[in-house]
């Protein structure tokens, strides 16, 4: 059986090590190993291989979906900072699109709603929706200003305003996807998409649930079939943003100019052979470690190290005293700096920021400083 890419129907090529490493859901609950996942021979796009045995394990990630369990729904916030995700997103769209004072907004995968709030905030005169595969987010949307529906079945109108922030990643059909977007749209209707960005969003190829793993080059060969494309950003750190009006005809297969699977390729081999590198730094490690962070990063390092790990760091006061993985979450200042080590499961950039930070303090830190593979 020839694999076929999701982007450009050409054949994709299985990374085998891949396969090895325990794997992480959306939702930061760490997950079985023995996944698959692949590099388009044409386009690069690396892409988890879509199988019978694949679709059988998304369908009970989402079954059991908890978003943001710790801060009960609430949006996280961004690192090092106060400001949630969605709020950003909100001032992105404030200053890009120029919308009017009145309109319609429907989130696509809203989850607990955490951007149709932010946006509510700040265009108060909008009417909110959102679209889900099941309602069991209801109790929280429905407190949200303004929110009119959740919808779990296509809409029969449209909207001024579609956001689809952290969905399309998990889109096993393009095509149906964007033909289910295109009949709730108009001629001027803003598409708004968020992706994590390979580049720098380390664990995303861990993420079981997340089919299709974007860089600049890839996301954009991908919805130059579906959008005429207005607006591109890296503004948000690890996300890629963009904003596009949906296209009268859509292209079944865009046309590639050159190769990108060895470059492609060759990025994955690194970004796996990094996750191989950081097991044998903790294996090789004696003490027991603090983990910096409550998400994806220290999801994967518990499935791995769980026996190892003493306790949860966070910057976000609203998890302190709060558990992870049956473990307490405190904050930096609160540990022995003579005695606690603490473990920065991070790429480089964000491991720099932090020993910077604290760069008075006598904190044993412990990371993989290989920038090879961050």
């Amino acid at each position: 059986m020839i694999l076929k890419c999701l982007n450009c129907r050409e054949k994709i090529v299985e990374n085998i090590k891949y396969k090895k490493l325990i794997r992480v859901s959306s939702d930061s609950k760490f997950f079985k190993p023995d996944g698959k996942i692949a590099c388009c021979i044409k386009c690069g796009l690396i892409q988890k291989v879509i199988n019978k045995k694949y679709l059988s394990e998304i369908k009970k990630i989402y079954k059991n979906y908890e978003m943001y369990k710790i801060t009960k729904g609430d949006d996280q916030r961004l690192s090092g900072g106060l400001e949630t995700r969605a709020r950003r997103i909100t001032k992105i769209i404030k200053k890009n699109l120029n919308l009017k004072k009145n309109g319609y907004l429907i989130d696509i995968g809203c989850g607990t709603g955490g951007f149709l709030k932010e946006f509510g905030n700040e265009f108060k005169a909008w009417q909110l929706y959102g679209y889900d595969i099941n309602k069991k987010n209801h109790k929280h949307l429905k407190k949200i200003k303004n929110f009119i529906k959740l919808y779990t079945q296509k809409p029969n109108n449209t909207f001024n305003l579609i956001s689809i922030i952290h969905t399309f990643e998990h889109v096993t059909d393009h095509f149906s996807f964007f033909n289910f977007i295109k009949s709730i749209s108009n001629k001027n209707s803003k598409i708004f998409i968020q992706i994590p960005n390979f580049k720098n969003s380390t664990y995303d190829i861990l993420i079981a649930d997340h089919v299709t793993h974007f860089d600049k080059r890839t996301i954009l060969s991908t919805l130059k079939k579906f959008l005429n494309i207005e607006y591109y950003s890296e503004e948000i750190d690890k996300e890629i943003s963009i904003v596009g009006t949906i296209k009268n005809n859509f292209e079944n297969k865009k046309k590639i100019i050159s190769s990108y699977y060895i470059k492609s390729k060759s990025k994955l081999n690194e970004r796996i052979q990094y996750f191989f590198n950081l097991k044998k730094l903790l294996s090789n490690t004696k003490n027991k470690i603090y983990v910096y962070g409550t998400t994806i990063a220290s999801s994967w390092i518990t499935g791995n190290f769980r026996s190892k790990i003493k306790g949860y760091i966070e910057d976000d006061l609203r998890k302190i005293n709060k558990t992870f993985y049956g473990k307490k979450i405190v904050n930096l200042k609160h540990l022995n700096e003579k005695k606690d080590h603490i473990f920065l499961p991070f790429n480089t950039e964000v491991i720099k920021k932090i020993l910077l930070k604290n760069k008075k303090a006598k904190y044993k830190f412990l990371y993989l400083n290989d920038k090879k593979y961050n």
